[in-house]
């Protein structure tokens, strides 16, 4: 294979560990090639808030795994309903991940709300500390202040403006708060109401799964560079779209409803088969978004997501 565009090499990273959801690999890799632009300010003490099960700060900040560890070893396979949270699972017997190369640098802190998605980060040597913590309520002051935070879920958090202005009172002065914030053009009449309304409600319950009943605190744009612009110690250093509406759709559902059935597939098969098969899906999901991926710009006046850096004063 020719070297690789810095794109298509992040596109394959989570490509490999999110086969069976690509179309989550495709947007974290415009979420990533956003984010790591942003590491130019990572120093002093760090803070990834919602950090998850890890992975995608790991990759950002240059982590690499073997192409046979994935996140479909330890998941919750029975007795789903539509809502459930599957990766709310953790098996340290079978979530094995074998680290081909360590980040260079590592959080001080990684906060999230699931005890099981710790466990999971705890795997990547990348936290030296973590926080189990629900960002409905204020962080521990007893945490201090940092120099560096990532927050990438605010859109989940019931009190948005709380939230925002506590992370914004935890960065240290000089320090940096990047957000990641989805818009609420998320919620609005798109595709999804227009499947609802030809293929009826189950339909609809299938392809959602409850996620947007889960966004509490979305807002426009407008509203969260006026709501930014109130405080008078930060100030807006840059602000980048990550996607718009044309990718909207490819994002939206995928092969979200059909993971289940993928997930027996995948789990019933002996260790041979299953590596050839993955393999061989990675290239051909590679293949297909190859050209795509280099190309695509999201365009800035239909923006559903975006990167905001804020600068203490």
């Amino acid at each position: 294979m020719k070297k690789l565009k810095i794109r298509e090499k992040i596109f394959l990273k989570f490509l490999n560990f999110y086969w069976l959801r690509p179309e989550k690999a495709l947007l974290h890799t415009l979420r990533a090639e956003k984010y790591i632009e942003t590491l130019k300010y990572f120093k002093g003490k760090t803070l990834d808030v919602s950090c998850g099960d890890g992975i995608f700060s790991f990759f950002c900040l240059g982590g690499e795994l073997s192409i046979k560890d994935d996140q479909y070893k330890s998941l919750k396979k029975n007795n789903i309903n539509l809502t459930d949270d599957i990766y709310d699972y953790f098996d340290n017997n079978k979530y094995e991940i074998k680290i081909k190369k360590n980040t260079k640098k590592k959080f001080s802190l990684g906060s999230d709300y699931k005890i099981n998605l710790i466990n999971k980060s705890r795997k990547l040597n990348l936290y030296k500390n973590f926080l189990l913590h629900d960002n409905n309520k204020k962080l521990p002051k007893s945490i201090g202040k940092y120099d560096f935070i990532y927050a990438n879920s605010t859109y989940w958090v019931k009190n948005f403006e709380q939230h925002i202005s506590d992370l914004i009172d935890k960065t240290n002065k000089k320090g940096k708060l990047i957000l990641s914030l989805k818009g609420n053009e998320l919620n609005k009449k798109k595709f999804l109401d227009i499947i609802k309304s030809k293929f009826g409600n189950n339909t609809y319950k299938i392809l959602d799964r409850g996620r947007r009943e889960s966004w509490k605190g979305l807002k426009d744009y407008k509203y969260y560079i006026k709501f930014l612009r109130s405080f008078k110690q930060c100030k807006i250093v840059k602000v980048n779209p990550i996607f718009d509406r044309e990718f909207l759709n490819i994002w939206d559902i995928g092969l979200r409803p059909l993971l289940k059935p993928l997930l027996i597939l995948a789990n019933s098969a002996n260790y041979k088969d299953l590596y050839s098969s993955k393999k061989l899906f990675v290239e051909t999901i590679f293949k297909i978004f190859k050209n795509y991926l280099i190309k695509y710009q999201p365009k800035k006046n239909s923006a559903i997501e975006w990167l905001i850096v804020l600068e203490k004063k």
